[in-house]
């Protein structure tokens, strides 16, 4: 992977609102939702590629090859944004199961 193209995926990764994992709050999620731009746990990444590719895709960050658009995409997104909107969703929470969660058609125009 590109030196600089890891940097940056790195640094997106360190910043405290990005510590947590998005869905269940885990510290120090190493895996990230490309379609919501999140940072997951490894269980919840798991949960994430059950959902099929059509919704998200999984990516380890750092075992698995970045581009410098797919970091872009986390650097647009992020945690924060991601909880941010779904507080504005009335029948969706942080606590909602994460399947009934991202199969919302609502969730979709997030991505």
């Amino acid at each position: 992977m590109d030196p600089e193209v890891l940097h940056a995926l790195l640094a997106v990764a360190a910043l405290d609102s990005n510590q947590t994992c998005a869905d269940c709050g885990e510290k120090e999620p190493a895996w990230a939702s490309l379609g919501f731009g999140t940072f997951i746990c490894l269980n919840c990444a798991g949960h994430h590629r059950s959902l099929g590719v059509h919704i998200t895709k999984v990516r380890s960050v750092r075992l698995d090859a970045w581009t410098r658009e797919q970091v872009r995409v986390m650097e647009e997104g992020g945690n924060v944004a991601f909880l941010d909107y779904l507080a504005t969703l009335e029948d969706l929470s942080s606590s909602s199961a994460a399947r009934r969660r991202y199969e919302h058609p609502q969730i979709l125009h997030y991505t």
